[in-house]
């Protein structure tokens, strides 16, 4: 009983700490022109690996930081907090969820909205 109270407590509180954090976003249109002018941009893709190298592809030079190791991509990251880091999956859910909590940690991540099914789209049209 006390692992779950202690359980409940953590996500709790995870919880309270992003939820005052606002999302930031950038549609694959926008990314896509800021990528022309400057392609060092830094782009994490939180999906798999299998995801990664699958049908789907990646955005060249993207990072794989899958979601499910969060917390060592915020220590990776925190020594370019003030950089914008841009966050793709395979439609934005993951992303969305590994930005509010990069962003919890002071970090600048902006999420890709529509993640690789929208950049794919775009770029086949």
């Amino acid at each position: 009983m006390n692992r779950l109270a202690l359980f409940l407590v953590v996500i709790v509180s995870i919880s309270c700490s992003i939820s005052n954090v606002e999302i930031s976003s950038i549609t694959v249109q926008d990314l896509k022109k800021n990528l022309i002018n400057d392609n060092s941009l830094l782009i994490i893709d939180v999906r798999t690996k299998g995801e990664y190298d699958g049908p789907l592809g990646h955005i060249a030079n993207s990072e794989l930081k899958p979601l499910s190791n969060i917390s060592q991509t915020i220590m990776d990251l925190q020594s370019i907090a003030d950089q914008p880091v841009y966050v793709v999956c395979r439609s934005g859910n993951r992303s969305s969820t590994a930005t509010l909590k990069l962003r919890a940690e002071g970090i600048n991540a902006i999420n890709v909205e529509g993640g690789m099914k929208a950049w794919n789209k775009l770029t086949n049209e």
